[in-house]
């Protein structure tokens, strides 16, 4: 029996929520970062028997730093807010930290200026730095700042240069000519370089993972017993001395000079990738002071540059922002030449033309630079140019915000002062010397308008390709193009921009979709889906075309209208823009999803090439993530949980919307282009489709245990079939028109247990049985495989032309290029089932205990609840 059935998602985290009064002000202030609760009790304990409140934790902190060695310390002196206004009084003036709509005034943020300590510096650096070996995420380690920040020359020279000190580039060479040795055609030299490669410890290891695969048969061999010796010592140490060394880095965006600048070019060649990315933000945010940049701005930008091509956005926008707050005319000319790149993808350029925005030697020189662009982004790029220079609006008010962290911290009631290029300022706690403090953009999951809650959308919407969801009015259709009016403007958009409509967001949904057709679904009948081409749109119905015949049909009877399909349903942009976009949720139930112009204490300001430059009063906005792709956290995503025997359904805030259960050992489901759900029933050896009431509708049964199946767009289905040794493509009338799989099926080791069909018309074949992944040609030739891989589960080919490979025993996800060679992996998963690359780059994994997200260092990002995932499909 299928049955449908709501649940509320689970917390991903846990938190610790801690008020803190403040008597003079009358208010308390939240900090929450994730925590140990048995520790957490033992230091507030602490804290209230010594000093009879938190508010005295300067007494209170020394019973809590007696315990900290290798322990979170959880009762850090937190701070008491006295440099926020509550959401609930009065604005205050504008301060140092920016004007009322939280423009920056860098003449007066003197945020480096080197305090007297408020507190003794711990003399003991197990105490001084614990919070950088403990999981309190960077809010947590930031906490360390004022104790950097007020140490004397001496002490800095001492107790923190030595911790920053790079060898990447040394160390890199040295390891790649002992691994050429390894295939000396001396013995000696062979042991030798063995010998070396194993005395400098596991520090090397990541190194050696890294390097491409060697086809001497003896350096692979001497090779993997190096990697054996080296996996067998602890990496402890290791990882201690790269956590402290990145706190350390990021302390230093609070204390300027020229020994300080100096450690910081020297960790941006540390080994750890952790340290070398803070060391680069650090480095960027000291540059602000022209001395310094006068000084190193030009050895900076030699050394980072050629970051700023990386294919890891995260480097390439803190190399960027770093060389854009250097005032040298070097970084100005690098700047302008990026913005002229058409090469460049848009977010990059959209980067350099905020960092040009305002800057004193630009006058007249970024007018002349956007006249003589002429590529495809041109008129773009002259649009956000005149949303940037308009002036703020200055009768809106600064909203008090919630800040969410990807780490799981979270700060309430602060202000966001204002951008700068990668990172967001934000005012700060006293805990941070109560200067604004920096957090890379990157790093946000969400800010969140505690006034304001996103309401359930309800009448008529449109939904653009982008996730961008409009109120309208004034529809019609002009061949390709459709014309309405939305946010204060007469818009017209290509169909193939846009999604669909739904008459009333209440009562329907934008899923599924046909690459052949436009699709009307009506809301009651037995023949509910009409597909055909869309003729016309008006106020009170539409026209959709099916065969010869004309059908106009009112808006009443529609459920959904949904515009055919156009391209491969990838983020929009390209992988250049991974990650890059905005999305805003107003609190009338709209979403924005564009590029990041502006951001301020009053206002945000976003960019679609679709709908021009949106000017948003925070006060307005419900929730915004500043790292979407562009349809990342827009749809739902569709959950196949082995463990429970059921499909089901979860929005985008994780609640279960929709559920079918008592299947057959489910394996693989997938939402079709007409919104139906094909299901892999591995118990019945079956793929069967069903509408949403749980009826059945189409069923193919001649299979032997099979693993997945997918829907074409042809209409056809896809199956793996291991228990037959094949690969088979079914028609609707369950004639089989390809198969692949007879000469392997004669050995009986080909078992295939996923298949996907590529754009190129080829297959990407998974066979468990003979321990590869295969693509093949719709002749069943094969041209291109991976051998050697056990316990293989899915293969799916990315958009960068790498394929992403799960496999179990050892549980790991890994993506290699088209050489074979492993890019990345994550690792130490839980029976993985699939795993798939999102839009924003993360990496959504089915396993044991839920669907988790990853972020690209293998942080969990977030958890979708299941009993046991065994596939999931986001959409």
């Amino acid at each position: 029996m299928h049955s449908r059935s709501a649940t509320d998602p689970n917390g991903a985290s846990i938190t610790m929520l801690v008020p803190i009064p403040d008597a003079r002000r009358g208010k308390t202030f939240h900090m929450s970062a994730p925590f140990r609760p048995a520790f957490s009790s033992i230091c507030m304990l602490a804290a209230v028997m010594s000093a009879g409140s938190i508010a005295n934790s300067a007494r209170a902190i020394e019973p809590c730093r007696a315990l900290a060695r290798g322990i979170l310390p959880a009762c850090q002196d937190r701070p008491q807010n006295q440099d926020q206004p509550s959401p609930n009084q009065p604005e205050k003036p504008a301060t140092a930290e920016g004007t009322e709509t939280g423009k920056q005034d860098r003449s007066a943020d003197d945020h480096t200026k080197q305090d007297p300590p408020q507190a003794p510096i711990p003399a003991d650096d197990d105490v001084l730095f614990a919070p950088y070996v403990s999981n309190v995420g960077l809010l947590g380690r930031l906490e360390v700042s004022p104790a950097i920040r007020a140490m004397s020359e001496d002490q800095f020279v001492n107790r923190v240069l030595p911790r920053l000190t790079g060898e990447r580039n040394r160390l890199i060479l040295e390891v790649r000519n002992l691994v050429e040795t390894l295939g000396d055609v001396r013995y000696a030299a062979r042991v030798e370089a063995q010998r070396a490669l194993i005395e400098k410890g596991p520090l090397i290891l990541s190194i050696l993972e890294n390097l491409p695969p060697k086809d001497d048969l003896e350096i692979r061999i001497r090779l993997t017993r190096v990697k054996e010796e080296l996996g067998k010592a602890g990496k402890e140490d290791i990882e201690r001395n790269a956590c402290i060394a990145r706190g350390l880095a990021e302390a230093l965006s609070y204390r300027s000079g020229a020994v300080e600048i100096d450690a910081l070019l020297s960790a941006i060649d540390y080994l750890d990738s952790r340290v070398r990315l803070a060391a680069l933000r650090s480095a960027g945010v000291q540059m602000h002071d022209p001395e310094l940049a006068t000084r190193s701005g030009a050895k900076l930008l030699e050394r980072i540059q050629a970051m700023a091509d990386s294919s890891d956005l995260e480097v390439r926008n803190g190399a960027t922002t770093a060389i854009g707050a250097m005032q040298i005319p070097a970084s100005r000319d690098w700047l302008l030449a990026l913005l002229s790149d058409p090469k460049r993808s848009p977010s990059h350029r959209i980067l350099a033309l905020r960092l040009l925005h305002g800057r004193k030697d630009i006058e007249g020189t970024l007018d002349e630079a956007l006249a003589k662009l002429s590529d495809d982004e041109a008129d773009f790029l002259r649009t956000i140019a005149a949303c940037l220079a308009r002036a703020p609006n200055a009768e809106r008010q600064r909203a008090a915000v919630n800040l969410e962290l990807e780490d799981g911290g979270k700060l309430e009631g602060t202000y966001i002062v204002g951008l700068d290029g990668a990172n967001v300022r934000f005012a700060g706690p006293k805990a941070t010397g109560g200067s604004a403090i920096y957090v890379p953009r990157a790093t946000v999951d969400a800010i969140s308008n505690p006034n304001n809650q996103a309401v359930d959308a309800q009448g008529a919407r449109i939904f653009l390709e982008s996730g961008t969801s409009l109120r309208f009015d004034k529809l019609a259709l002009d061949g390709d193009r459709v014309s309405f009016h939305a946010l204060d403007r007469d818009l017209t958009i290509p169909k193939a921009m846009l999604r669909g409509v739904l008459p009333d967001a209440s009562r329907g949904r934008i899923l599924g979709g046909s690459r052949e057709h436009d699709q009307v679904r009506l809301r009651e009948g037995e023949d509910r889906v009409i597909e055909g081409t869309l003729e016309a749109l008006t106020a009170d119905s539409l026209t959709i075309k099916t065969g010869d015949k004309s059908r106009e049909i009112a808006w009443n009877d529609v459920e959904a209208l949904l515009f055919r399909l156009d391209g491969t349903g990838r983020a929009m942009g390209d992988t250049g823009d991974i990650g890059q976009f905005v999305q805003v949720d107003l609190a009338n139930g709209e979403r924005l999803v564009g590029y990041l112009v502006d951001l301020d204490g009053a206002s945000i300001r976003i960019a679609d090439r679709r709908i021009g430059c949106v000017d948003v009063a925070l006060t307005d906005v419900a929730r915004m993530h500043l790292s979407n792709s562009g349809r990342a956290l827009t749809g739902f995503t569709l959950v196949c949980d082995f463990g429970n025997t059921s499909v089901m359904e979860l929005d985008g805030e994780g609640r279960v919307v929709w559920k079918l259960e008592e299947l057959f050992d489910p394996l693989d489901a997938e939402i079709t282009p007409t919104g139906t759900i094909l299901i892999t029933e591995q118990a019945d050896d079956a793929v069967r489709e069903y509408d949403r009431s749980g009826k059945q509708i189409w069923a193919f049964t001649d299979l032997g245990n099979p693993m997945d199946a997918d829907r074409l767009p042809n209409g056809n289905t896809l199956i793996t079939d291991p228990g037959n040794n094949r690969v088979i493509e079914v028609d609707r009338e369950k004639n089989i028109v390809w198969k692949f799989g007879l000469e392997e099926a004669r050995r009986k080791e080909f078992k295939p247990y996923d298949a996907d069909r590529l754009p190129n018309g080829n297959t990407l074949i998974t066979d468990q049985g003979d321990k590869r992944v295969i693509e093949v040609t719709t002749s069943g030739e094969i041209v291109w495989e991976i051998k050697g891989i056990d316990y293989l589960v899915d293969a799916d080919r990315l958009p960068n032309g790498n394929t992403l490979i799960t496999r179990r025993s050892p549980n790991m996800v890994f993506e290699v290029n088209q050489q074979g060679a492993t890019v990345w992996k994550l690792e130490k998963l839980t029976m993985p089932g699939d795993a798939d690359r999102l839009p924003d780059g993360t990496t959504m994994v089915a396993e044991d205990g839920g669907v988790k997200i990853y972020g690209r260092d293998g942080t969990l990002l977030r958890r979708l609840p299941a009993e046991w995932a065994i596939e999931a499909n986001g959409y």
